[in-house]
């Protein structure tokens, strides 16, 4: 996969030596290392391999890449619905969920067609619990686009008192 990408890059010019790069590689599956050759390593070190041929690429070709994997849990919320979501986020520079908003979440938030939830990055803060950015995407033409932050709304401090720290059984009443 890595002389493919490297031949697209060459062929339309997306190479870059600066700070902003021209081209952006999307790779919709962790799982670059040919089977055969490293049959006898754990998972945990085929993953390591994977991810460190994509960060030697786009370090040395200045290319961002962006790598998709898959959710195993219904709730989304945090970063354990991520398959080895520990041994991922010790190897990339952002661990974020993309996905379509469900009805119940558009409900809540009508702004945008997708979410993000940026569960881990090195270099700053992600979302907080319960925050995403709210995505615009067309998929029949690849655009995002971004459209804001959704930061749900705080409970009156009323409510907080009985819903979050009741100090009796009265205080639910």
């Amino acid at each position: 996969m890595i002389p493919s990408m490297r031949r697209w890059a060459i062929q339309n010019d997306v190479l870059s030596n600066d700070k902003n790069p021209k081209g952006l590689i999307i790779y919709d599956y962790v799982k670059l290392v040919n089977q055969e050759e490293v049959a006898k390593l754990a998972e945990y070190q085929r993953l390591g391999l994977d991810v460190g041929l994509l960060k030697s690429f786009a370090n040395k070709y200045h290319l961002p890449i962006i790598t998709f994997g898959q959710t195993n849990r219904e709730d989304d919320s945090t970063v354990k619905c991520l398959g080895a979501s520990k041994r991922i986020g010790d190897l990339v520079d952002s661990l974020t969920l993309f996905k379509e908003k469900t009805p119940e979440i558009l409900m809540q938030d009508p702004v945008g067609t997708h979410l993000l939830r940026i569960f881990a990055t090195r270099s700053g803060p992600g979302t907080k619990q319960g925050e995403h950015i709210n995505i615009i995407f067309d998929k029949s033409i690849g655009h995002m686009q971004e459209m804001g932050t959704f930061i749900p709304q705080a409970l009156p401090p009323i409510l907080k008192k009985k819903i979050i720290k009741p100090t009796s059984y009265r205080d639910w009443e």
